[in-house]
């Protein structure tokens, strides 16, 4: 069966956190038996390979136990499953997953990669693109993404930007991390790639658009013949209601300029075309305008009652008949709703304000009679619609004389920003500062008791002065802790960007002390919940404050390019011959039966391990590896990269290669500049003596090294 691929969607999937461990295998978690957890893994895998959510916590146990060959193992048939049945946006999710908490996990990246192949087969750079990325040494979620992102907007890839209509790519500086476009309103344009996809859509091969670029002639003949036929190719393309600016900005080309109004005066005559009102009316597409309405009612009839005022303001205008029956549908559900759940009846009581006054129905009740009641709190903290929640809070001063205490109620439970700016400042502007700050004191000592409060104090720390004292070694190393935290569950995004430049973690590591910022390092070293990138900032601003803290960095070795090909080499088989293979024995053998009586299997296992062991290991030394560059080697004394000519006391002459550590041979005198003979011979000038071993030598001549034979 052949793929089928969402351009929309993509390949490399989002970093998401972890789901929760299913309750089926957690007491199997819990006492540690991973034999029958890898059993019923291997188990559902034949029956529901595509429950993406229900294995990820499984693979992440594993890796945590540092069982990476079983996690490698299951992980292989899994994906194997999903492929032969056809199942790739499960496989793909399930790659992006793993590769979420496992970077290092070459199954999940090849996965990810074989897809990338089949859904971009058409990329002329693939290749390029993949030796820039480095997509076989840098392991992760990101250097997929990018490599992706690339694909999507490799040379003669079609993409559309607004106000300056479709564009092809029209040439690819990799070096430069650059694309150049050439649209067909105005003139070429460069972009960074993070630039390309913030602002131009990448566009599929059957898009509108693309077939606009590719074959114009037949757009043409068919705005001509079948105008709405046009428009219902164009509106299935891009799936959204459009402008009407936009929508003239896409036919352009198609439908000349000099004609566009008549055309325009034509087209929209046709019944499947919705106008709306206002400067920014929206064009929406449907079958007919009777079928639309009829729809409509009918999802109306059967929307949840929080959801029909949006469907009113948006469908209302289509006739007075729909707008009356939606406004008295509203206002039914308002008077049914006032006994049982007085947060919706309030919520659909102040949206009606903003809707047409049609239909005959009356409410049973006012919103400021609601205001007034003993659990105003609760029933404002229930209103789910934003601006109603905000509109209610108005009420609260005017109906009643606690409205502090109603007020750092709502705090607690508040989940939007405005709103708690609204909240806060209201209780500062009124003179309440001192409630104001025990609730803020309440908030930041116990974060778990108001999260959604606590991360907008935090948020605000920078801003606010008063807010912006607190930022210090005990608020940072409590932000630390609760970055896994079960109860900022959904918090955990908001809480990692406080960690950026200018945030509350940053201001509160300008306060640390020596040992406070001693301990904050060793904090990072082991903190799960932060990206790299955050706790490499963290740790360049603490090194910048605390410049004896500084850690050395790594200390890159040199070879020869015949050695570090040989090893890049070794670690493409490994990748791509020997662990694949052996990943198929794997499968076999586990045919043979019982697991724990099964020779063949266990061998196998221990292979793949064995195996991967060994290409972490190269990509770990080929990360810090470098080429020697024989061009720009010294000979005014003895280098990396250079051939030693010695004469000892009895005028025995021999010489020496000084190379890296890969190219070290002493049978043929060549020896690593890191050997204790090596490191004798470093420095050393022509005339000098030097001992090598046990033997005292003068040098005669330095030269570059070579492969040929000594002159």
């Amino acid at each position: 069966m052949t793929p089928e691929y969402n351009w929309g969607k993509g390949i490399v999937g989002p970093s998401l956190p972890v789901p929760p461990i299913p309750a089926e295998y957690q007491p199997i978690i819990d006492k540690g038996d991973l034999d029958a957890l890898e059993t019923l893994v291997m188990g559902k895998i034949d029956a529901a390979a595509g429950d993406i959510p229900w294995y990820v916590p499984a693979y992440k146990v594993l890796v945590k136990k540092k069982e990476t060959a079983r996690a490698e193992v299951l992980l292989q048939l899994q994906m194997e499953t999903l492929r032969e049945k056809n199942e790739i946006s499960s496989e793909t999710d399930l790659c992006s997953a793993v590769l979420g908490f496992w970077p290092d996990c070459s199954q999940a990246r090849d996965g990810l990669l074989f897809h990338l192949k089949k859904m971009y087969f058409d990329s002329p750079g693939f290749e390029r693109i993949a030796a820039h990325c480095a997509v076989l040494l840098s392991p992760g979620l990101d250097t997929l993404r990018l490599f992706e992102a690339w694909l999507r907007y490799d040379e003669g890839r079609c993409v559309y930007m607004p106000t300056r209509g479709a564009g092809r790519v029209k040439e690819v500086n990799l070096a430069l991390g650059v694309l150049r476009v050439a649209f067909e309103n105005g003139p070429h344009m460069s972009f960074k790639i993070d630039e390309a996809q913030r602002l131009c859509q990448s566009l599929p091969r059957e898009h509108f658009l693309t077939k606009k670029l590719n074959a114009p002639a037949e757009l043409q003949k068919l705005a001509a013949e079948a105008p709405g036929d046009l428009l219902a190719f164009l509106f299935a393309s891009v799936n959204r209601p459009l402008a009407l600016a936009e929508l003239r900005e896409m036919l352009a080309g198609v439908v000349p300029d000099a004609g566009w109004s008549g055309w325009w005066a034509k087209a929209r005559k046709d019944p499947r075309i919705t106008v709306g009102e206002g400067t920014r009316a929206q064009i929406t597409w449907s079958d007919s305008a009777d079928l639309a309405a009829s729809a409509i009612a009918g999802v109306f009839a059967k929307a949840a009652p929080a959801d029909k005022p949006d469907l009113m303001r948006k469908h209302a205008a289509r006739s007075p008949a729909l707008a009356a029956i939606m406004r008295d549908g509203i206002i039914a559900d308002a008077n049914a709703a006032l006994a049982g759940d007085p947060s919706l009846a309030l919520e659909l009581a102040l949206q009606l304000e903003s809707l047409p006054a049609a239909g005959t129905g009356a409410l049973a009740f006012s919103p400021a009679s609601l205001a007034g009641r003993p659990d105003c709190a609760a029933i404002v903290a229930g209103v789910q619609d934003r601006l109603s929640r905000k509109k209610a809070m108005r009420l609260i001063p005017e109906a009643r004389s606690d409205w502090p205490e109603v007020y750092l109620a709502l705090a607690r439970a508040e989940t939007d920003t405005q709103a708690l700016a609204s909240i806060y400042d209201a209780l500062r502007d009124k003179g309440q500062s001192a409630l104001l700050e025990k609730a803020v004191s309440s908030a930041i000592s116990d974060p778990a008791s108001a999260p959604h409060f606590y991360v907008w104090l935090c948020r605000e720390m920078p801003a606010r002065p008063e807010l912006k004292a607190r930022a210090n070694a005990e608020f940072l190393f409590a932000l630390l802790r609760i970055l896994d935290n079960k109860a900022f569950k959904g918090y955990h995004a908001a809480l990692r960007k406080l960690f950026d430049l200018g945030e509350a973690a940053d201001w509160a590591a300008t306060t640390l002390g020596s040992d406070e910022a001693t301990r904050v390092l060793e904090a990072l070293n082991h903190e799960t919940g932060l990206e790299d990138y955050r706790k490499d900032r963290l740790r360049q601003e603490i090194y910048h404050l605390h410049p004896e803290l500084q850690e050395k960095k790594a200390t890159l070795v040199y070879v020869t390019g015949e050695a570090l090909e040989a090893k890049k080499k070794e670690l493409e088989k490994l990748v791509r011959v020997d662990i694949p293979q052996n990943s198929l024995e794997i499968k076999r053998t586990r045919e043979y039966g019982d697991l724990r009586e099964n020779f063949e299997y266990h061998a196998a296992r221990a292979r793949q391990e064995m195996l991967s062991s060994r290409a972490q290991s190269l990509h770990d030394e080929l990360v810090d590896t470098r080429a020697i560059d024989f061009n720009t080697v010294e000979t005014s004394k003895a280098t990396i990269g250079t051939r030693i000519y010695l004469r000892d006391s009895a005028d025995n002459r021999t010489a020496i290669g000084l190379l890296g550590p890969w190219d070290s041979d002493p049978s043929k005198n060549i020896l690593s500049y890191t050997s204790v003979a090596g490191k004798a011979l470093l420095g050393s000038k022509t005339g000098e003596k030097v001992r090598v071993g046990e033997t005292d030598y003068v040098v005669e001549k330095i030269e570059v090294w070579t492969s040929g034979p000594v002159t």
